[in-house]
């Protein structure tokens, strides 16, 4: 937030976010989402490859993936990042 109480939004690539924070992002969400984001990539059978998502056979993106962008968005600055995702738990 400013000074003035708007909120600032930090842009970043969805599809790679950086590991440092951008400028304006709240750092430890976006530190804490971008490890569960790295730790949960896609193998090569369609699973998530992070051992407890491996243990259950979710396939990928599994929910702590999605609620990781989540809180990478969040802690950009959307004010509802939840809205971008679809019934399925995609983002749009």
């Amino acid at each position: 937030m400013t000074a003035e109480g708007t909120i600032v939004r930090a842009e970043f690539d969805r599809q790679n976010p950086p590991a440092q924070p951008p400028r304006g992002a709240d750092p430890l969400l976006w530190r804490l989402s971008y490890q569960v984001w790295t730790d949960h990539q896609p193998a090569v059978d369609q699973f998530c490859q992070a051992g407890a998502c491996r243990d259950a056979f979710r396939p990928w993106p599994c929910p702590p993936r999605r609620l990781a962008m989540v809180g990478l968005l969040a802690a950009a600055g959307s004010r509802a990042p939840w809205a971008s995702l679809n019934r399925a738990g995609h983002f749009r």
